[in-house]
């Protein structure tokens, strides 16, 4: 079955698609799924947020480069005219 916490995998599924997941198995073997999509999930977004926050990083230095490069430009421009 998909994640039963991820909302898009939740509405993939009719609600008698769910319920029938739920009745079918007992509370045992519903805590041991849960618990090993739960550890799989936190894996993977950890990985997703370590991916964007280097994205982030590298584009706050390509900002930094570009505003640094836009004053010297800048500087070169005014100075060309005294």
């Amino acid at each position: 079955m998909d994640s039963v916490q991820f909302f898009k995998s939740i509405a993939r599924k009719s609600q008698d698609e769910r319920v029938a997941h739920f009745m079918g198995s007992s509370a045992a073997e519903l805590l041991e799924q849960e618990s090993e999509q739960a550890l799989r999930q936190a894996h993977f977004l950890s990985q997703k947020v370590t991916e964007k926050t280097e994205y982030i990083r590298k584009a706050k230095w390509t900002m930094l480069f570009a505003a640094l490069s836009f004053v010297a430009m800048a500087a070169v421009g005014v100075l060309s005219y005294i």
